[in-house]
């Protein structure tokens, strides 16, 4: 095993490991951003998730007007991307090609991506909690609310019936540009994959999408601008906390002196620095390439959420006198730590869980304003509150 014989292992084959990880990294599964791409290949209720009329792929939040930008465009920059961008407005890309079917030559007619606004303010009904899982509504009548369609391949049509292969080149790639006007408000767009002539999708898509800005906006949804920028801050402070944190080990050390506490604390802190470390990683690959493996921020999460525990673990221990007025507990306290640090894993592993079970992907909620959010303020609210029970003790007894 690679832990248990690391130290013996030469420094080439140590590199050559690294090197191994790193790539497993290149190749693991892409998170959606400003990317957006997969196939379809079945019916549309296979692949709908809760409105079976569309086969939903993702959202993006385009910024406002104001600072975020300051015209619309012109048609010029309608037909460049590039040129509408340095207008300051926001731009959708398609890359799309429709395959035709098992047994058939020819692509399935009706095959549309469309696209709904969050919030239509001309036309509220065309909105998309108005549109989405709406019973009420036919497959026809949701498709006519939405805000832009990408046709991938024509509705059938009994002229063209007797048309050959060649001449249709219905299933030639398409690509499309779509420029988004800016609003007063940020603005979700949803994208979903539709069908209501033949009820079946055979396509291939690939999505770009773009805010205006540069480096730190343009590959970003809205909610998601700023989370570079803020891990950078907060690297930069935890690595301060984590170097005088090691250099009062180091000097205790030289004294031959041990401070359990400080080690502990120094250990957290440098958790915390190597899991900002990561989710930098993540969010430039982000800013750059508009995807990043997905794996990475979960590991920067889980990290994070260890650094924490510890923390708050030894917050306990000194809370209740732990290297300051004692150096052992009462049965009874042993078991509250415990049980803290147990009721702390549990209700993050219910929390996450539930929210990935039941949160849907086409839900523009903020996480932090969700229920599960709201649960781990409470939490760690009542344990501030047992941490200062801990150490209302101690200090009433040393008084």
């Amino acid at each position: 095993p690679v832990g248990c014989s690391w130290k013996r292992r030469p420094r080439g084959e140590k590199m050559r490991i690294l090197g191994a990880l790193l790539g497993a990294l290149a190749f693991a599964p892409l998170g959606e951003a400003k990317v957006i791409e997969g196939h379809f290949h079945g019916s549309v209720a296979a692949y709908a998730q809760h409105d079976p009329d569309m086969a939903y792929l993702g959202k993006f939040c385009f910024q406002c007007v104001g600072a975020c930008g300051q015209r619309y465009g012109n048609s010029e920059s309608f037909n460049n991307g590039a040129h509408y961008l340095d207008e300051e407005g926001g731009l959708i890309r398609l890359e799309a090609k429709a395959t035709p079917p098992p047994g058939s030559y020819d692509p399935l007619p009706g095959q549309i991506i469309a696209v709904f606004s969050s919030h239509d303010s001309q036309h509220p009904p065309n909105s998309w909690h108005e549109v989405y899982q709406n019973a009420a509504l036919s497959c026809h009548q949701k498709l006519s609310r939405a805000h832009h369609t990408f046709l991938l391949t024509p509705s059938w049509n009994p002229r063209n019936a007797s048309r050959s292969y060649n001449d249709r080149q219905s299933n030639e790639p398409m690509t499309r540009s779509m420029p988004v006007e800016l609003s007063g408000t940020p603005q979700f767009l949803h994208f979903a994959a539709m069908n209501c002539e033949a009820r079946r999708l055979d396509v291939y898509y690939h999505l770009k999408l773009y805010n205006p800005g540069n480096y730190w906006t343009k590959q970003f949804s809205y909610e998601d601008q700023g989370l570079l920028g803020l891990e950078i801050v907060m690297l930069t402070l935890s690595l301060g906390l984590a170097v005088c944190a090691l250099e009062g080990v180091i000097h205790l050390s030289g004294s031959r002196l041990h401070h359990p506490p400080l080690l502990i604390l120094n250990n957290a802190l440098w958790i915390i620095v190597i899991s900002h470390v990561v989710a930098i990683f993540f969010y430039h690959s982000y800013a750059s390439f508009g995807h990043a493996p997905e794996v990475v921020l979960m590991w920067a999460e889980m990290l994070f959420l260890s650094a924490d525990l510890i923390m708050m673990v030894l917050s306990l221990l000194i809370a209740k006198g732990w290297r300051v007025t004692t150096v052992t507990f009462e049965r009874s306290e042993r078991l509250a730590i415990v049980l803290g640090a147990a009721a702390y894993v549990v209700v993050y592993a219910l929390v996450y869980c539930v929210d990935l079970v039941q949160r849907d992907p086409a839900d523009d909620v903020y996480p932090l304003l969700t229920g599960g959010a709201a649960w781990l303020v409470v939490f760690r609210l009542g344990l501030l509150g047992f941490c200062s029970l801990f150490f209302l003790r101690p200090y009433d007894m040393e008084m």
